[in-house]
């Protein structure tokens, strides 16, 4: 009897850190997939009008706390194209940002007070640690999937209608 619980026990012991190790690695995929998902809470939509005439409605997740600014886009593993996340800044400011844990290609589309698109950086490089800067004052930044800003035809110069940027107007912040 002792002979038959000995290699019961020896690999049950054997075992056990490979178990706890799985058991970890899928608690840690839960808790991701529950990250991802909480940061669509709050969607919304805005649109580009092109100087062409063109105008174009992207579906946006609003990023507006520090803690969302600073998670952004990260760690997603894809985009739909007509979806983005707008970064709202209130004041305005010259932003920085960086693609550091962010394993999707991006264009980001930079809007000042007005909803004046004042510089566009295209096709950022996923993981680079490289600061991309608005360069100026803006109220807000929008990353859509890259590629996006060429096939939308979208230049400086264009404007971004949203509710955020129309309030300031109309108390003429």
């Amino acid at each position: 009897m002792v002979y038959m619980r000995f290699p019961r026990l020896f690999l049950l012991r054997l075992l056990r850190l490979p178990l706890l190790a799985l058991c970890f690695i899928a608690l840690c995929a839960s808790l991701h997939v529950a990250t991802a998902s909480s940061q669509v809470e709050q969607a919304d939509h805005l649109l580009i009008r092109t100087r062409a005439g063109d105008l174009h409605k992207i579906t946006v997740e609003l990023a507006i706390s520090e803690s969302e600014q600073r998670r952004g886009l990260m760690f997603r593993t894809r985009l739909e194209r007509s979806h983005g996340m707008l970064f709202l800044h209130k004041p305005p400011r010259i932003v920085k940002m960086w693609m550091k844990d962010t394993y999707i290609p991006l264009d980001m589309i930079f809007i000042d007070m007005h909803g004046e698109i004042v510089k566009i950086a295209e096709r950022t490089r996923p993981l680079s640690l490289r600061v991309i800067s608005s360069e100026v004052e803006v109220s807000a930044v929008l990353e859509v999937a890259s590629g996006s800003v060429r096939d939308l035809g979208v230049a400086v110069g264009d404007m971004i209608e949203y509710e955020f940027l129309q309030k300031d107007l109309r108390k003429g912040e």
